[in-house]
């Protein structure tokens, strides 16, 4: 729903299941994907079109387990109010793993049922981060882009992400997170310390 001082409500609706929105060129498809991700914590705000002149304010609502949830966002700001059980509790948009008063971190505790702070592998060294809210976006939401380039959700063409998008992927099916992976040794920084070591002998070795 997208609202706005003196403009009739511009609202698109949702039904359970696969929802395609499809349209021939400048129709507006973008910009709705656009205002769905912003919905679901993105940080970059939808473009500027000339029939989102005078709307400031879009909401979200979505049901879990028939519990109705509200988010509303005004267009530019970084908190995201989560009206629910007619209590408005006002969120960063902002995933922290260390901090709960966020949407990430909320939608998380909804679906998980939990508030454990589940962990993904970054790397092949092991090294991780907590799962984010934005991490399933990206499995339930496809741009038009991807649909193009014929990509997989669960993969990425972006290096960096390519080990914690499998990750994601073996904790939803298995239900176990990557906690108990021991980080391996980086033998690129071990050699740079030896060298580090080697260099400064023959200095202290003249000074004795």
């Amino acid at each position: 729903e997208l609202s706005g001082a003196g403009k009739k409500d511009a609202v698109l609706l949702f039904h359970k299941g696969l929802n395609v929105i499809t349209g021939d060129s400048d129709t507006g498809k973008t910009f709705a994907f656009q205002c769905l991700n912003y919905m679901l914590g993105a940080e970059k705000k939808p473009k500027s079109i000339k029939e989102s002149k005078g709307y400031s304010k879009l909401a979200l609502e979505f049901y879990v387990d028939d519990e109705l949830y509200r988010l509303e966002r005004g267009i530019g700001d970084t908190k995201i109010d989560v009206i629910h059980n007619e209590t408005r509790t006002p969120l960063s948009y902002k995933h922290d793993p260390v901090n709960t008063n966020n949407l990430s971190r909320y939608l998380l505790g909804i679906l998980l049922e939990s508030s454990d702070v589940v962990q993904l592998r970054k790397n092949s060294k092991n090294v991780k981060r907590t799962l984010s809210f934005r991490d399933i976006v990206h499995l339930c939401t496809v741009a038009e882009t991807d649909i193009i380039a014929e990509t997989s959700a669960f993969q990425s063409i972006q290096h960096t992400e390519k080990t914690v998008r499998k990750s994601v992927l073996k904790y939803i099916i298995t239900g176990i997170d990557d906690s108990a992976e021991t980080e391996k040794d980086d033998p690129g920084k071990e050699n740079i310390k030896r060298a580090g070591v080697v260099k400064k002998r023959p200095y202290l070795n003249s000074k004795i």
